[in-house]
């Protein structure tokens, strides 16, 4: 009879062990499934990210800035990340990059009679002025929408504005890019 009750206390030893260990691999198994979808989800914002950058990289031509036909009047940021998609597509310009299809606008932010831009052929320098480009991608595969701004700087020719500070140098093109 103690043979019997040790086999059986063996037996319920084992079972619970075994209990045991599947709920570990099941919490194993459930984190690694959540890890796999969250790095997943960084992985394709980043390649958004590089995709906008280069999207903002053809729009920051200096024909595509200064183009009046996709300005729009300088909102806040805060503004226009809350804005939907039908508001994009009546009031800026769209373009495609593969499957993305993407809206711009361009703001123009104003002059930094301070600030020259030093033209290297010529030596001869331009006050700055500044433009806003706000990018929105709203991919299929990416739930949700992508909207990155990006600042330029351009020689503004032919205005004479007095600087009232100290004088600086302003690279041409990018200033910043950010995502909102």
């Amino acid at each position: 009879m103690r043979k019997t009750w040790s086999s059986g206390m063996v037996l319920i030893t084992v079972l619970v062990f075994l209990q045991i260990f599947s709920l570990l691999s099941l919490y194993s198994l459930t984190y690694l499934s959540q890890s796999m979808k969250r790095y997943s989800h960084q992985w394709q914002s980043h390649l958004y990210q590089r995709t906008s950058n280069k999207i903002l990289r053809q729009l920051e031509d200096v024909s595509m800035v200064t183009s009046t036909r996709c300005r729009i009047p300088m909102i806040p940021s805060t503004e226009l990340k809350i804005k939907d998609a039908t508001w994009w597509q009546s009031h800026a310009c769209s373009g495609n990059l593969g499957e993305i299809r993407y809206h711009y606008a361009v703001e123009f932010l104003g002059i930094d009679p301070c600030g020259m831009i030093v033209k290297s052929h010529h030596a001869q320098s331009s006050i700055s002025k500044y433009y806003r480009i706000t990018l929105y991608l709203l991919p299929e595969a990416f739930h949700g929408k992508f909207i990155m701004q990006s600042t330029v700087a351009l020689p503004e020719e032919g205005t004479t504005v007095l600087c009232q500070d100290k004088l600086h140098r302003v690279q041409q093109g990018r200033q910043m890019w950010r995502e909102i």
